[in-house]
């Protein structure tokens, strides 16, 4: 556990007096563990001692390095357990479902980009337009409503963005 001669050269982070600590009290806090032997948790009781500023008052708590504030789980079982969820099959699974997805929704995606700009070229032919940059610039124009996706999502964000200024 971590001591008054462990922190004498430590700052407070409230006023950033150095070495000017004094002990406070302790408190009991609960800890999981996570076992390596049998991969169970394990609950255990730590004291954890707090120390006071002498120069703002602030108190403080002093926690070993495996603990990490406000949580129950050590820092080590927290690493083992987002390591065997990433190596778990149905984690992988799932990963590979949802690329497939992806896939699958940008072939749509360029799909229908190019069947808009089938669409247009019909357009013009069938209706006798001169040019089907002219057209999507006329109906961007009147509509305020970009053909490009890129392009429109952009100009939605900035106009969220605007929304938040006002």
């Amino acid at each position: 556990m971590p001591t008054l001669n462990d922190i004498k050269n430590c700052k407070c982070p409230k006023c950033h007096a150095k070495s000017n600590f004094s002990i406070h009290g302790h408190y009991n806090r609960n800890l999981v563990i996570i076992s390596e032997d049998d991969n169970l948790c394990h609950e255990y009781n730590v004291v954890v001692t707090r120390v006071i500023c002498n120069s703002c008052g602030s108190t403080h708590a002093l926690l070993p390095d495996f603990i990490i504030p406000y949580k129950s789980f050590s820092f080590d079982s927290i690493i083992c357990i987002v390591e065997e969820v990433a190596s778990s099959s149905a984690y992988k699974r799932e990963i590979k479902d949802l690329n497939k997805e992806v896939k699958y929704l940008n072939t749509v995606i360029d799909r229908f980009k190019v069947t808009i700009k089938k669409f247009i070229k019909w357009i013009c032919r069938k209706f006798s337009y001169p040019s089907e940059d002219e057209i999507v610039r006329a109906f961007e124009r009147e509509t305020n409503i970009f053909i490009d996706p890129v392009k429109q999502i952009a100009k939605e964000k900035r106009e969220k963005e605007w929304d938040r200024e006002l």
